[in-house]
C-alpha cells in the first residue's frame, strides 16, 4: 500500500510540473535558447593567432614543429620537452596549442 502511495505521488508531481515544461516555448517573452556551439569572437582570434604561428614555425610543412623549427628565444622552445607529450621528437598541433591554454 505505501509503495502504491508513493508511486501516485511521483506521478502526480511529474503531471502537475507537465504544463509549466512547455512554458518556454509557448511565451515568445522567453524564447527557448539553445547553447552556442560557435566559439566567440575572442576565443576564434585566440584559435587563429596559434595556427598563423604554429604555421609561421613549421619551416618544412610537415604538419608538426620540431625543435630546429623554434628559435631559441621563443617561450614554446623553454617547455618543448614538456609539451612533447608522446615524446617523438615534435610538435603536433594539439601539442603546440596545450602552450596556449
Amino acid at each position: 500500500m505505501h509503495k502504491l502511495v508513493s508511486l501516485i505521488s511521483i506521478a502526480a508531481t511529474f503531471a502537475a510540473s507537465a504544463p509549466f515544461a512547455g512554458a518556454a516555448e509557448q511565451n515568445p517573452k522567453y524564447p527557448q535558447q539553445e547553447p552556442s556551439t560557435q566559439p566567440s569572437g575572442k576565443m576564434a582570434h585566440h584559435k587563429m593567432a596559434e595556427a598563423q604561428e604554429f604555421a609561421s614555425l613549421d619551416q618544412n610543412r610537415d604538419g608538426r614543429l620540431s625543435r630546429e623549427e623554434i628559435p631559441a628565444d621563443n617561450p614554446v622552445a623553454a617547455q618543448f620537452e614538456k609539451l612533447d607529450v608522446n615524446k617523438d621528437g615534435g610538435l603536433s598541433k594539439r601539442e603546440f596549442a596545450k602552450y596556449h591554454e
